[in-house]
């Protein structure tokens, strides 16, 4: 069994080369029993699983290939794609992972998740992110016409440049308290 841990693709249209790598990926790995865990940021911004296009349907297409070889594809959601939720992941029988997933490889412990909740020194993006990913928010936002979400995606995404201009990386980056707390009981922390 190969397990595979990938996380910040950040994929989009606007960056083919990226995507083309992804897909280049699952081709190499598809023949090897992979377990596949994508942990957050797949995507550069996710507006909903109604959305579609061509390059996000060529993916799925890669992901249905390498599922029918007997490989597994695990998905947590991170910053960007909070809102992806199983419904996308059924298009290629996909798993939605929780946010903090514990896994036994071999005899030992690994706790999995995407890492933005161990940046607490960050305030006021742990105060947004608790707002954002509130399940009633995320329902009502899942019933908004998919030209809304778009503008608001964009905007949070030019607030949350500008934002990044204005704070020092060691507020941004994971506190190491946090990271050492993260790591009780587990043999490793992905």
């Amino acid at each position: 069994m190969t397990y595979l841990f990938i996380s910040d693709l950040h994929l989009s249209p606007e960056h083919p080369r990226l995507v083309r790598g992804f897909l280049d990926l699952l081709i190499h790995y598809q023949h090897k029993q992979t377990q596949l865990y994508i942990l957050g940021d797949w995507f550069n911004a996710w507006i909903g699983d109604d959305y579609s296009a061509p390059w996000l349907d060529e993916i799925v297409e890669a992901l249905k290939a390498f599922n029918q070889k007997g490989n597994r594809v695990y998905f947590q959601v991170g910053n960007r794609d909070f809102a992806l939720n199983q419904v996308f992941l059924n298009k290629f029988n996909g798993v939605l992972l929780p946010d903090t997933y514990y896994l036994n490889i071999s005899g030992q412990q690994y706790r999995l998740e995407h890492g933005d909740a161990l940046c607490t020194d960050d305030i006021s993006y742990q105060r947004f992110r608790k707002i954002i990913r509130n399940p009633l928010l995320v329902a009502f936002l899942r019933r908004t016409p998919l030209s809304f979400r778009t503008k608001l995606v964009n905007g949070f995404r030019k607030k949350s440049h500008s934002d990044k201009q204005q704070k020092s990386y060691e507020i941004m980056d994971v506190n190491e308290q946090a990271v050492i707390g993260a790591l009780e009981n587990v043999d490793a922390l992905i």
